[in-house]
């Protein structure tokens, strides 16, 4: 029986592996043949990869690279002993968790869950979405309709795998695999220590960004009346602060302008001041001057350039 962390992992990375060469393989496709090419052979050129990576995995082994990178292999379950044929064979350590070797019919059946049951559909799916008949129409349905029961069954086994521990997917599900140890003297245990580090900077990344926009408040970055009140002039540049906590009374003519002065929003990042002295966000400010040289600040009318940076 494999922990679960250990399964979840393994399916992970093959997944992660197989989108990075799909996005590699398309990007190679498009600049050396073409995009049109592409999207019109993409079940084939997909099937293609997918058909490579089986062959290099589990075509002349028993594991993939995820199951590889943690002790993990393919072996036939109990009940696909009974019902297919196999052979006896080691996996190439003298401390194998089991002495049975996947049968050539395990290997088939995956090959075409994985290989050639996508390929069909994806054809399927492209060719009927292309038709405008009620005759295509009904199939889609169909199609959406089985798609919704493989979604479901996929839940099914995910649920089935958290008690049996044994088939994380429905494809090895179908062919009759579990996943074993391949070293039992050496089973890798989870670690969360990545994880907990990956937290803990999350964290502090977000405490010092607000560690930040309050160190650099200043009379300039702080809400600004747009005429002088009086009565708080002798408060400095925290008047304004002051006046929204409820500390002092507000003056009858002030009027505030808060935030960017093209969109409204209240730049928590990088706040850039004019030459007049309102404050922007600095992808509209940069944006307005780029398209428009003589762009004005819809405060002031001035004319709007880039001054400095507030935080």
């Amino acid at each position: 029986m494999v922990a679960v962390a250990h399964a979840l992992d393994a399916v992970a990375l093959d997944t992660e592996l197989e989108a990075l060469l799909h996005s590699l393989w398309e990007q190679a496709w498009c600049d050396g043949v073409g995009a049109s090419t592409w999207e019109r052979l993409k079940p084939e050129l997909s099937a293609l990869l997918r058909g490579v990576m089986w062959w290099f995995s589990m075509g002349v082994g028993s594991r993939t690279a995820g199951m590889a990178l943690l002790n993990l292999h393919c072996a036939p379950t109990a009940e696909s002993r009974r019902c297919l044929p196999w052979r006896p064979a080691h996996l190439g350590s003298p401390s194998c968790a089991s002495p049975a070797a996947l049968s050539r019919s395990q290997r088939v059946l995956h090959a075409l869950l994985v290989v050639l049951l996508p390929w069909a559909w994806a054809r399927a799916m492209q060719r009927v979405t292309t038709q405008d008949s009620p005759r295509a129409a009904r199939l889609l349905r169909l199609m959406r309709r089985l798609e919704t029961a493989v979604a479901l069954a996929t839940v099914g086994v995910s649920a089935r795998f958290l008690v049996a521990r044994q088939s994380p997917t429905l494809p090895m599900v179908l062919s009759g695999m579990k996943l074993q140890y391949t070293d039992v003297s050496k089973p890798r245990r989870p670690a969360f220590e990545f994880m907990e580090q990956q937290l803990a900077w999350s964290a502090l990344a977000d405490i010092l960004l607000v560690v930040r926009r309050l160190w650099h408040l200043s009379p300039r970055a702080l809400p600004r009346p747009a005429a002088s009140a009086t009565e708080n002039d002798w408060w400095g540049g925290w008047g304004p602060l002051l006046t929204d906590w409820g500390l002092i009374a507000r003056s009858s003519t002030e009027e505030y302008t808060v935030g960017c002065a093209l969109c409204g929003a209240d730049p928590v990042h990088s706040s850039q001041l004019s030459a007049c002295g309102h404050e922007f966000c600095y992808y509209c400010i940069a944006t307005t001057c780029m398209a428009s040289t003589s762009a004005t600040c819809p405060r002031c009318r001035a004319r709007l350039r880039i001054a400095e940076q507030v935080g």
